[in-house]
């Protein structure tokens, strides 16, 4: 092994006149110290902080330190959390997940969250005995996420909503029963006979072909296969409700792959295995994966929470990995060390936080897994990539805007007992439809209310983010009013109302060939950087939960290959 830079090392206990010889590894540009406490990248050198204190600072003339903007902190500022492996942004469910998963598998994590509470867009609130969400509502109990109920022991936290519970669309001043099965549907209200005929017709192959192969929307997929009554009546409320999105503009392949595969295997065969409409609500099923393996049972098609709701999960893996989770980090910048595009000359990334105090914080990491939304994502990656940020700030995210209102039982015009209802666009009623909360958890209103979760705005109704507070839940409680309530209703008690100004990602047309360029470009530039947004993943709560997962094995393997890299001497 040639030799290289001579200096001090700091963990050497020696007078001012000895030094150290620093031998090199990998390549010419980075040197090492024998013991590994410091490291030479060009002109700057190194040094590991919990090394490097002032009760074991050497005597006489101390290291070169380094001179590049924010990275002179490494060694002056940090304290003794200032270095990790892997470095999460954000604490929501895929963040959550792929915290925990490292730490089980030794790996040393820290999770930054911007906000003063874990969970990012789940958000549970408890008060005068009523529970409510002010984001995603419930899960399909997935086995990933059973098996992470389990290995964080909530699983007497799980709580089950009856799978029998009905689904309607309101449509003609009616609600119609969404089907479940083939034969459901042949009995649908929702579709006149012609309307029946067309959708049979799709659905056993009589449908035109989608010439040259090109990228469809929802709404072309749909109207090709079943006919327009299908995609008004059925499934724009449904993506409505789901994705507050615009089926004209959604990419069916990305946003509903499982579906999009039905004219590759054959329509009839898969209507066989189930009915349409519940590919749909089944729409991110991975297909080809190994399915995780779990003791816990639970009903097909049950819908699922945790006691006090869904923040339960972050705010559990939070207690689990205590001081490894920061709650009021802001990542303002990210800066990497060295130059070059490969492990050997890229291994380090230096993130700097403003936190809660005023204060900045240097964490130095190998990994670096961004939850983050799309926009925000963009930001901190542009001096790096700034094609992919381009690509990255392009992803739609329409406001959408969540109303939780309860009322006394004797409101309502008939008792609740069902999921709840979706609301298409040409009705012109303005909410996307609603969740009959307490229906499906009774336990979390007082006796003689009910509890509404209604959701309104979306990208068919961009209008919504300049509308006032009094205004949107006025709005909600008068469409409220023509589906279920009795007209001499009270006025509700409001009890959230939370403004989500960019809500959900669209997965528009192009949406998959401008992530797979993102991708490209960040494994070719920034190497142990790894993306983890639903705008990836998928917008369900299973989705995050698996990509997760995912995640935390890819981050696990960088890190393992790595340490590899830099064992060889």
């Amino acid at each position: 092994m040639s030799s290289g830079f001579f200096g001090y090392c700091p963990n050497a206990f020696v007078k001012a006149a000895q030094l150290v010889k620093h031998k090199s590894i990998h390549s010419s540009k980075r040197y090492v110290c024998k013991n590994r406490n410091c490291w030479l990248y060009g002109n700057d050198l190194y040094v590991k902080r919990q090394r490097f204190t002032e009760q074991r600072r050497p005597t006489g003339r101390l290291p070169i330190l380094p001179t590049r903007g924010s990275w002179k902190a490494v060694t002056s500022q940090s304290t003794e959390d200032g270095v990790c492996s892997v470095l999460i942004i954000g604490s929501g469910v895929t963040g959550s997940t792929a915290a925990f998963q490292l730490a089980e598998c030794g790996v040393d994590v820290l999770v930054a969250e911007k906000n003063e509470q874990v969970g990012g867009n789940i958000i549970s609130r408890k008060e005068g005995g009523f529970i409510w969400e002010e984001g995603p509502n419930t899960f399909q109990p997935t086995p990933d996420i059973l098996a992470m109920t389990e290995k964080l022991g909530l699983v007497d936290k799980l709580v089950l909503a009856d799978s029998k519970l009905p689904r309607y669309v309101f449509y003609n001043d009616k609600l119609h029963k969404i089907p479940s099965s083939p034969l459901e549907a042949c009995n649908l209200s929702l579709l006149s006979t012609g309307g029946k005929l067309r959708a049979l017709l799709g659905a056993i192959g009589f449908a035109p072909m989608n010439l040259g192969r090109k990228e469809e929307t929802v709404r072309e997929f749909v109207t090709r296969h079943l006919g327009q009554e299908v995609y008004e009546r059925l499934v724009d409320p449904f993506i409505s409700g789901v994705y507050a999105g615009d089926p004209s503009k959604l990419s069916m392949k990305a946003a509903f792959k499982r579906v999009q595969a039905l004219e590759e295997k054959g329509v009839t065969q898969s209507l066989i295995e189930g009915a349409i409409i519940r590919m749909f609500e089944s729409k991110n099923k991975k297909t080809g994966k190994k399915e995780t393996k779990v003791s816990l049972k639970v009903p097909r098609g049950s819908l699922g929470s945790f006691r006090d709701g869904l923040q339960m999960y972050p705010t559990t893996v939070q207690s689990k990995l205590s001081d490894k989770v920061k709650t009021g980090w802001k990542l303002v910048r990210l800066e990497k060390s060295g130059t070059g595009n490969s492990h050997q000359s890229c291994g380090d990334y230096f993130a700097v936080f403003e936190i809660p105090n005023g204060n900045t914080k240097v964490i130095r990491t190998k990994a670096v897994i961004f939850t983050s939304p799309a926009y925000i994502t963009a930001s901190l990656l542009r001096p790096f990539i700034p094609i992919a940020s381009d690509l990255l700030e392009q992803i739609y995210y329409p406001c959408v805007i969540s109303v939780s209102l309860a009322y006394p039982s004797s409101s309502f015009r008939f008792p609740l007992s069902g999921f709840g209802h979706l609301i298409p666009r040409s009705t012109k009623i303005r909410t996307l439809g609603t969740i009959w909360s307490s229906s499906l958890f009774p336990y979390r209103v007082p006796k003689g209310y009910e509890l509404l979760s209604s959701y309104i705005g979306g990208a068919q109704d961009v209008d919504i983010a300049s509308i006032s507070e009094d205004q949107v839940v006025k709005q909600v409680d008068s469409d409220i009013r023509k589906i279920l309530l009795n007209q001499d209703a009270a006025f509700p008690k409001v009890l959230g109302v939370h403004r989500w100004k960019k809500a959900i990602p669209q997965y528009e047309l192009g949406h998959l060939s401008r992530v797979e360029t993102i991708q490209n470009q960040i494994s070719e530039t920034l190497p142990g950087v790894l993306l983890g947004g639903n705008y990836i993943s998928g917008i369900s709560f299973g989705d995050c939960v698996s990509f997760g997962i995912q995640l935390a094995d890819r981050a696990s393997h960088y890190i393992k290959e790595s340490s590899q890299l830099l064992s060889v001497t």
